[in-house]
């Protein structure tokens, strides 16, 4: 896990979760950068292969198992808990450019998964 102080500012594309009956109310936003921004937060997945005596890096994999890059995947909170203008971002949003600021960022990774949590301060559809 890695804390990383002060503010990020980043263009990308943003998607807010959907309910799912009798588990949740939707609202979860998830955010991935543009091809300039990956680079800012370093990805932190990787695994240790005791055979081989050595930590290896292990690409991320997307939720249908078929994909796999070197993205970070951004986890921002839920929409129904900020109070801030988020420019009409609605529950069930997909693939919608976005350029936000984020403060309060964590990088967590092991073998398995890397996510970022963050606090968003601002958006704006562009």
């Amino acid at each position: 896990m890695i804390e990383f102080d002060g503010e990020l500012e980043l263009t990308g594309y943003i998607q807010v979760s959907r309910p799912n009956e009798g588990y949740d109310d939707g609202g979860e936003i998830r955010f991935v950068p543009d091809n300039e921004f990956v680079d800012k937060i370093p990805i932190i997945k990787y695994g240790v292969n005791v055979e081989k005596n050595v930590v290896e890096h292990s690409p991320m994999c997307n939720w249908d198992s078929n994909a796999y890059n070197d993205f970070n995947r951004f986890s921002l909170g839920n929409l129904h808990d900020y109070d801030i203008d988020l420019d009409g971002l609605e529950v069930g949003e997909r693939f919608t450019h976005v350029k936000i600021t984020i403060s309060d960022i964590i990088s967590i990774g092991n073998e398995y998964f890397a996510d970022i949590d963050a606090k968003l301060l601002s958006l704006e559809k562009i």
